[in-house]
C-alpha cells in the first residue's frame, strides 16, 4: 500500500469544502463527518482511475465514524459535486470529480491522517476547524517541500470560521502530530506575521497533474 493517498486540489477552494462551517441541529458532525469521507477515499483511491471500492465497515474504520454517520457524509459530498458515488452491485464505488479549470492534485499520508481521523472526535466546531486547515495546508504545499507559509489572518479568511476556532484547530492538528508549526521571521505583503507550517508524513516525490 502507497504510503500516501491524494485528492484532487479543487475542493479543498470555496466552491466545495471551503463553506462548510457547522451550524446548529447536528450540522457541525455532518461536515466533519463529511471531510473524514473525503480523506479516507483519498488514502484509498486508485491513482490511474481515482475511485475505489470501499465497504461501509473499511470506510467506518477509517474515519471514526459510526455507520448511520456515513450515508448523510457521502450525500454532502454529492451535493459538493466533491465524489461521484455508486452503491449499485451492492458494493460502494467513489470516483473523485475532476474540474476542467484546476488539475492539479494533492497529497494525503496514509498513516498519519487515519490515526487522526480515528482520534477526533465527530462533533465541535474545532474540529472541523482542524480538519478543513489540513486540507488547506496540504493544498497550499509547494511539490517537494513539506512546509507551506500562511499568516492567521489569511487561514481564518480561508477557514470562514472565527479567529479562536482556528488557532483551536491549528491546536488539534499539532497534539495529533500533522503538523509543526512556528512564527516565521518573515511578514507578507500585507505586513502580517507569517506562520511556518511543516506537515508531517511522506512527501517526498512529486505531486503535479493529473494528466
Amino acid at each position: 500500500m502507497s504510503a500516501w493517498g491524494s485528492f484532487h486540489s479543487w475542493p479543498v477552494g470555496p466552491l466545495a469544502l471551503g463553506p462548510l462551517r457547522g451550524g446548529a441541529n447536528k450540522l457541525t458532525g455532518r461536515h466533519i463527518a463529511a471531510i473524514k469521507v473525503f480523506i479516507a477515499v483519498a488514502i484509498e483511491v486508485d491513482f490511474t482511475t481515482r475511485s475505489s471500492e470501499i465497504t461501509n465497515d473499511r470506510l467506518a474504520h477509517l474515519t471514526g465514524l459510526s455507520r448511520p454517520m456515513l450515508l448523510p457524509a457521502v450525500e454532502i459530498l454529492e451535493d459538493r459535486g466533491v465524489l461521484k458515488f455508486d452503491n449499485s452491485g451492492y458494493r460502494n464505488r467513489f470516483t473523485q470529480a475532476p474540474s476542467a479549470e484546476d488539475k492539479r492534485w494533492t497529497k494525503v499520508p496514509v498513516d498519519l491522517a487515519t490515526k487522526a481521523m480515528q482520534q477526533l472526535p465527530n462533533r465541535g466546531v474545532t474540529v472541523l476547524a482542524a480538519l478543513k486547515i489540513y486540507l488547506k495546508l496540504l493544498e497550499s504545499r509547494s511539490n517537494g517541500n513539506s512546509k507551506t507559509l500562511i499568516s492567521h489572518r489569511k487561514l481564518v479568511e480561508a477557514m470562514s470560521l472565527p479567529s479562536r476556532d482556528v488557532a483551536a484547530g491549528i491546536d488539534h492538528l499539532v497534539v495529533n502530530r500533522l503538523v509543526h508549526v512556528r512564527q516565521h521571521p518573515a511578514l507578507n505583503s500585507a505586513g502580517h506575521p507569517v506562520n511556518e507550517y511543516n506537515l508531517l508524513g511522506p512527501f517526498n516525490g512529486y505531486g503535479g497533474s493529473t494528466n
